[in-house]
């Protein structure tokens, strides 16, 4: 599995060495997971989602599009979070009930 990591450390402008540093592992480890050959465990991904105030779902390219979680409160974040879980007919649902509050 090919991370995102290079993508997103090279949009914030930082050297491996740096960012390897600000998570507290050795710069090999890191450059590992950006040559996907190692794959961090699921305490590494929270720490890359959070440093890079992104998904795990976006790092591991589970997703296309990047949601940016850290300008998201836990409330708004658990609404995404429903929304994106939701079937189409809670999905239909919610957007009338939007609608509705949006006409007051």
């Amino acid at each position: 599995m090919k991370l995102r990591v290079k993508e997103l450390r090279k949009r914030d402008n930082l050297t491996q060495q740096k960012v390897a540093d600000l998570l507290q592992i050795q710069k090999q480890t890191y450059q590992n997971y950006e040559l996907a050959k190692r794959q961090p465990d699921i305490d590494m991904l929270i720490k890359l989602a959070d440093f890079y105030h992104s998904s795990i779902d976006y790092i591991v390219g589970r997703e296309t599009e990047m949601i940016n979680v850290g300008v998201l409160d836990a409330e708004r974040l658990h609404l995404v979070l429903d929304i994106i879980n939701a079937g189409q007919t809670e999905v239909k649902k919610m957007r009338d009930y939007w609608e509705n509050i949006k006409q007051k």
